[in-house]
């Protein structure tokens, strides 16, 4: 791969779905930078020619203001990604995040469409 790739930690499980595809693919990731953060990778995309992968809801701010843009990724593997909303079993879930876990799902749901 000719392109220089910014990837996040081994941490992050988008880091694992991301090799699990280059390797199926034949393809060698020359990863030039190495993050704990998804922001910072963002940062460092916007302002260089790095390239990098990322699950689509973290994109959906830069997307929406023009900053970056997302080529979907083909194949199975790339389908299989989840996202869980994790809580506490004894806590009430207040209105804002209950307000933010519908946004989310209604955000799933048109992405999946």
């Amino acid at each position: 791969m000719a392109e220089r790739v910014a990837l996040p930690t081994r941490t992050y499980g988008i880091r694992y779905l991301i090799e699990k595809i280059a390797a199926r693919a034949g393809t060698a990731l020359g990863v030039s930078v190495e993050a704990n953060s998804l922001q910072a990778i963002k940062n460092l995309v916007r302002q260089s020619d790095v390239i990098s992968f990322m699950p689509p809801l973290t994109l959906v701010n830069e997307m929406t203001n023009g900053l970056l843009r997302a080529i979907p990724l083909e194949g199975s593997d790339a389908k299989s990604a989840t996202i869980d909303v994790v809580t506490s079993r004894s806590a009430e879930l207040s209105a804002a995040a209950q307000s933010f876990l519908q946004l989310l799902l209604t955000r799933l749901r048109m992405q999946s469409r």
